[in-house]
């Protein structure tokens, strides 16, 4: 494991509950103390969730500030990436079966 990689979620790390990185989580963190502190309404969702960490991290951080009003949504298929539909689109994604 490189790091400096991994604190920028540029690498794919078999192990561990999320891939985003530490600078994803922090813009995590930034953008729910945001809302919270000006009043925005809403719940956290992550799409996509993997292993769910981004999610874990989220309420880690409504927990610490306090706030019992919000709800965390994980989505996922739970079936990895889709195939390619177009000559565009890059498939290497959907053979990686520790996406599942």
């Amino acid at each position: 494991m490189d790091i400096n990689e991994r604190i920028k979620g540029l690498d794919w790390p078999i192990t561990g509950i999320t891939m985003i990185g530490q600078r994803r989580l922090i813009n995590i963190e930034w953008a729910i103390r945001f809302v919270i502190a000006n009043g925005v309404m809403g719940d956290f969702i992550e799409c996509g969730v993997w292993r769910g960490g981004s999610s874990v991290f989220a309420r880690a951080v409504l927990k610490a500030l306090n706030n019992s009003d919000r709800h965390v949504w994980l989505v996922d298929s739970f079936q990895g990436l889709p195939k390619a539909r177009t000559s565009n689109d890059d498939d290497n994604w959907s053979t990686m079966e520790y996406l599942k």
